[in-house]
């Protein structure tokens, strides 16, 4: 808690925050809104879900890289969501998506996750000064 109050103090100031920053934010909130870590998933197949996820990946990276070195603060605040929130669920069922077909299970830790991510954008919107109405 210390060491991200110290990093929101020195590196999230809306003043000294350069706008790649903001941008790749942003963009990255776009992704994450219109996929299946924020949206129900009622008709789908786990297994599209599950991939649409690890894409979630690889656009974080390519928002991040695209952006350049003026959105590192934009890098390390989503590290943490995708290395602690997203990374962990993908590894468990990754190693069981090829027995699974449709499976409870998946569907309500897909709702937690659904849940976390609703929670780190808000924080992403508000830490990166932005609404999204």
């Amino acid at each position: 808690a210390l060491y991200y109050h110290y990093y929101k103090s020195k590196y999230l100031h809306e003043k000294s925050m350069p706008d790649e920053a903001r941008h790749a934010a942003y963009n990255f909130y776009i992704e994450m809104e219109s996929r299946i870590v924020t949206q129900p998933l009622s008709d789908g197949l786990d297994k599209d879900a599950l991939n649409s996820l690890y894409l979630l990946f690889k656009e974080w990276r390519k928002i991040s890289k695209e952006n350049g070195c003026d959105s590192q603060s934009f890098f390390e605040h989503s590290k943490k969501y995708m290395n602690e929130v997203l990374r962990p669920f993908l590894s468990k069922w990754r190693k069981v998506e090829s027995k699974f077909i449709e499976c409870d299970l998946f569907r309500e830790e897909l709702k937690a996750l659904q849940r976390k991510t609703s929670n780190y954008i808000e924080r992403l919107k508000h830490d990166f000064n932005f609404t999204a109405e």
